[in-house]
């Protein structure tokens, strides 16, 4: 057994908020057996307490061991077949959102096959770093969405390009921007734009009585609703895609699910994604699964 002495060293970190109930439950576990083929990890972005990084990288294994116990969609055991990438394999652009946990910014790969062309990066934000808490679900829910990603092929599905070379100490330790990320299809518009937008547009009309007997709106309003059912159409086929796989996704929300620059629909942000395993199922067809998960609560 590996003393809390040598997995801790005393902390000098000003921030260091860990108690020692919590390093012990950390203390003694094995690094995981896949640092250096899966992604088990999380952002580090500024300076980061070097106490909660190490439970969170040991948060972000037990994750990933989770999942693939006894999974029909995990089944090598190497983990799915990353392309990795080291931080100076992509240049960072502006800030394009951010989630509970992460921020998003448009990145271009610099090497490889794809070298040149503009996607996204995810990383955990500095806010979710601080906060113990944030940070293992954070690193969780990355590494999860990046398992996730690489394993499933659907058109309306977001496509991973590549996650962070290196092992699950190495990148939590630096404490540096993006120490772990993944980089993603860049999207250009929200399902949750497009429904204000459509909203706008039906307040302008109903004010304008002329408007609306003229053949223009009419044909702008048959065109609408062909719109709007066939995005009701990609995310119906994308969420029958996952549930062949006995996956379901818990945060299906408009913003969630974005268009590509070519207008194709992308469903997003997979971190709460999790495959119905049948030791989880109860004999009346129910799940045992994290209570007030997504967004609804």
């Amino acid at each position: 057994m590996v003393s809390l002495e040598n997995e801790f060293p005393p902390c000098t970190a000003v921030e260091c908020g860990v108690d020692d109930s919590e390093k012990k439950r950390a203390t003694g576990k094995p690094s995981c057996q896949m640092t250096e083929t899966c992604v088990n990890a999380c952002a580090a972005y500024g300076r980061v307490c070097p106490c909660a990084a190490r439970i969170a990288g040991h948060a972000a294994c037990d994750a990933m061991a989770e999942l693939k116990e006894n999974s029909h969609v995990f089944t090598s055991e190497s983990g799915p077949n990353f392309t990795y990438l080291n931080a100076d394999d992509i240049t960072i652009g502006k800030k394009l959102g951010e989630g509970g946990f992460s921020n998003v910014n448009q990145c271009v790969i610099t090497t490889g096959d794809e070298a040149g062309q503009a996607f996204a990066v995810k990383y955990l934000k500095r806010k979710a770093m601080v906060d113990l808490r944030q940070f293992k679900h954070g690193a969780s829910d990355l590494a999860i969405e990046a398992y996730f990603l690489q394993t499933l092929d659907h058109l309306n599905i977001v496509k991973l390009h590549g996650v962070t070379a290196g092992s699950v100490e190495t990148n939590v330790a630096t404490g540096k921007e993006c120490g772990f990320f993944i980089v993603v299809d860049r999207l250009f518009d929200t399902l949750e734009k497009r429904l204000e937008q459509w909203r706008a547009e039906k307040e302008q009309a109903n004010e304008n009585f002329i408007t609306r007997l003229s053949d223009s709106y009419r044909e702008k309003k048959k065109s609408g609703l062909k719109d709007k059912i066939r995005i009701a159409l990609s995310i119906a086929e994308a969420i029958d895609y996952l549930h062949k796989q006995s996956i379901v996704f818990r945060d299906l929300k408009p913003d969630n699910i974005g268009f590509d620059k070519d207008g194709v629909l992308k469903i997003f942000d997979f971190g709460l994604a999790k495959e119905l395993k049948a030791e989880d199922k109860h004999t009346d067809g129910r799940y045992t699964l994290t209570g007030n998960t997504g967004s609804r609560r």
